[in-house]
């Protein structure tokens, strides 16, 4: 049995209507897609890493809730916004992971077609 889906998660201020490429790529391939959207602004913090900005305009992008669509990915709020460390909450991880596994399973009952499972895209390391 291959598993069917992507899990995407997100932190605080991003979410898949600003960044949609994966949602998009798992809906075209089949896949069952869930994000998981840090929603607590005190689980995410800057890394360090920040492009040269007047201290005005990060604190600003630091306070936004929500980075819009952008058509480029060199939008500064976007750059800081996904340079973010993001503590996730196990319990809500867990119970969207869970969600998408039943919808998967109900995918591959559903569904006789054979995804390709040496044809995955993994976009980076996942840390522990």
């Amino acid at each position: 049995m291959i598993f069917s889906g992507v899990l995407e998660l997100f932190p605080y201020g991003l979410d898949e209507a600003t960044l949609p490429q994966f949602a998009t790529l798992a809906t075209l391939r089949g896949l069952k897609y869930r994000s998981w959207i840090n929603a607590d602004k005190a689980l995410s913090t800057l890394n360090g890493k920040l492009p040269k900005l007047k201290a005005s305009t990060l604190e600003s992008i630091v306070e936004m809730d929500h980075v819009p669509p952008s058509l480029c990915c060199y939008d500064p709020a976007l750059m800081i916004k996904l340079g973010q460390v993001t503590t996730v909450d196990t319990a809500e991880l867990l119970q969207t992971f869970q969600e998408l596994c039943k919808d998967a399973l109900n995918l591959e009952s559903d569904n006789n077609e054979v995804i390709d499972d040496q044809s995955w895209i993994i976009p980076a390391p996942v840390q522990v």
